[in-house]
């Protein structure tokens, strides 16, 4: 099966998606909930074009959803550049542009249980693809409280210490391999 500009599939029970070529969609490509679907061989090529904050495959938050399997898929070619751009823009000010317009790093980030908005959010992974931007040194920054808690600009060799200890082991890392690819600043040694 060929499918583009997908939002999602139906909720419901036992539902099989399997064996799709599923590609250039607008925002989500597989959004589910309910019970006993089966989420497998298939092909996802091409989301998010016009969003930032969604996934390939996505469920959100229904507590009562249970019994789904998700396995054996292949997600590539995610994202665009315009939707790092825009992102960087709305979440700290910066108009920045692109380096070279690929995606720099994929990484699987772990997030842990807690609160969002006074709703608990059980623990879960994001796939994180991270774009390399450049902006204008001296751009005003501007908090977006309900995106984060501070922005600033500062030296990359001061990043180590600015890294909270709970994010540094798994955040550290990723950032030195995002560095090292555009510059050849000398990392201090981790705290």
């Amino acid at each position: 099966h060929v499918l583009t500009g997908c939002d999602g599939f139906p909720d419901g029970c036992g539902i099989l998606v399997e064996r799709n070529y599923l590609h250039d969609t607008p925002y989500l490509t597989v959004g589910y909930g309910g019970n006993e679907h089966l989420i497998q061989y298939n092909e996802i090529e091409c989301s998010m074009l016009e969003a930032g904050d969604g996934g390939g495959m996505y469920t959100g938050r229904d507590w009562g959803s249970r019994g789904n399997v998700v396995r054996w898929n292949y997600l590539h070619h995610f994202g665009k550049d315009g939707v790092a751009l825009r992102e960087a823009q709305e979440e700290t000010g910066a108009v920045c542009s692109p380096i070279d317009g690929v995606a720099c790093s994929s990484d699987i980030l772990p997030v842990q249980a807690h609160v969002k908005r006074g709703q608990p959010v059980a623990a879960h992974v994001h796939l994180n693809l991270a774009f390399a931007l450049e902006c204008e040194e001296d751009a005003p920054l501007r908090i977006k409280p309900d995106e984060n808690s501070g922005v600033a600009w500062l030296d990359l060799t001061d990043l180590p210490s600015r890294i909270s200890p709970e994010d540094a082991a798994l955040m550290l890392p990723i950032y030195e391999k995002i560095v090292r690819q555009y510059s050849s600043v000398r990392w201090p040694t981790q705290p």
